[in-house]
């Protein structure tokens, strides 16, 4: 009886100690966290809600993938190659298969390419300014419209030329072009009011080329002062500043004596009496 007695005694001072150190863990619990009061509670779904928002905004701070443009000239290579692939293996084994499948891709291409232009057609068509039939218009009603602009613009330039710019032209004795040109000197000079002077390189000028121009000067160096050998050979001089253009060296047309005298005479390449003087100078 004492022995159990003793026994339940150890049992009840064992089971004390353990209480005891329970209360102290709680309460050490307690006092470490005292800051959160009395009536603090965790609440477990606030938590996992703000656990969602920290992951978005992680999320959130990743870089997003960028879309892909594709690499259309890679593709277009594969194409042609396999094309060409199909091609040579029906050219070089011409079993029904291999032309048969040659044959479905080349209709494939030639859809494409009919594609392809039904869509240029439509954007120029919409789009004006790459539209060149605006500027240049291809229809005969309508081009020869074009055609009388285009003269009437060229002839004011010319006659505005006429009053800046006069016209030397070379000749020489018993010269057949130059007397064949002569008349086309006359015929453009009267057009567009430009004033000829007549220069012979040898000898004196002609009767019938004297009956065209009345203005008559003797060469007292001035070809070899710009270097003309050969006659017949047109030049324009400038009245104000001694300019000395190059229209033609030989005879030509009424038409390319407009076209030249337009595109030299508005170049930067001019010749004045000033350059050739110092260049001739020894």
């Amino acid at each position: 009886m004492g022995s159990h007695f003793k026994v339940l005694a150890r049992i009840s001072c064992l089971s004390l100690v353990f209480l005891f150190c329970a209360l102290q863990s709680v309460e050490g619990s307690f006092y470490e966290d005292k800051a959160r009061g009395w009536f603090w509670y965790e609440d477990p779904f606030l938590e996992a809600e703000e656990d969602d928002v920290r992951t978005i905004k992680k999320e959130n701070l990743l870089p997003e993938s960028l879309p892909v443009e594709p690499n259309y000239g890679e593709q277009l290579q594969r194409y042609k190659k396999s094309l060409e692939d199909k091609k040579a293996k029906a050219l070089m084994s011409p079993t029904y298969n291999h032309v048969k499948d040659y044959m479905i891709a080349q209709k494939d291409m030639s859809d494409r390419a009919s594609f392809f232009s039904e869509q240029w057609k439509r954007v120029v068509l919409t789009t004006p300014a790459l539209n060149p039939e605006i500027d240049n218009p291809t229809s005969h009603y309508i081009s020869h419209v074009k055609k009388d602009e285009e003269r009437m613009a060229r002839q004011a330039k010319l006659a505005s030329m006429a009053k800046t710019y006069g016209l030397f032209l070379f000749v020489s004795h018993n010269c057949a072009y130059c007397k064949a040109f002569a008349p086309v000197v006359k015929k453009f000079a009267e057009a567009h009011g430009f004033e000829v002077i007549v220069i012979s390189l040898q000898g004196s000028v002609d009767a019938d080329i004297e009956a065209l121009f009345p203005t008559i000067w003797n060469n007292n160096g001035i070809a070899e002062t710009f270097g003309i050998q050969q006659a017949p050979a047109l030049m324009a001089y400038s009245k104000n500043d001694d300019d000395l253009i190059p229209i033609t060296y030989g005879a030509t047309s009424l038409d390319t004596l407009a076209t030249n005298a337009l595109a030299l005479i508005h170049s930067e390449k001019k010749a004045s009496y000033s350059d050739y003087n110092s260049a001739t100078q020894f």
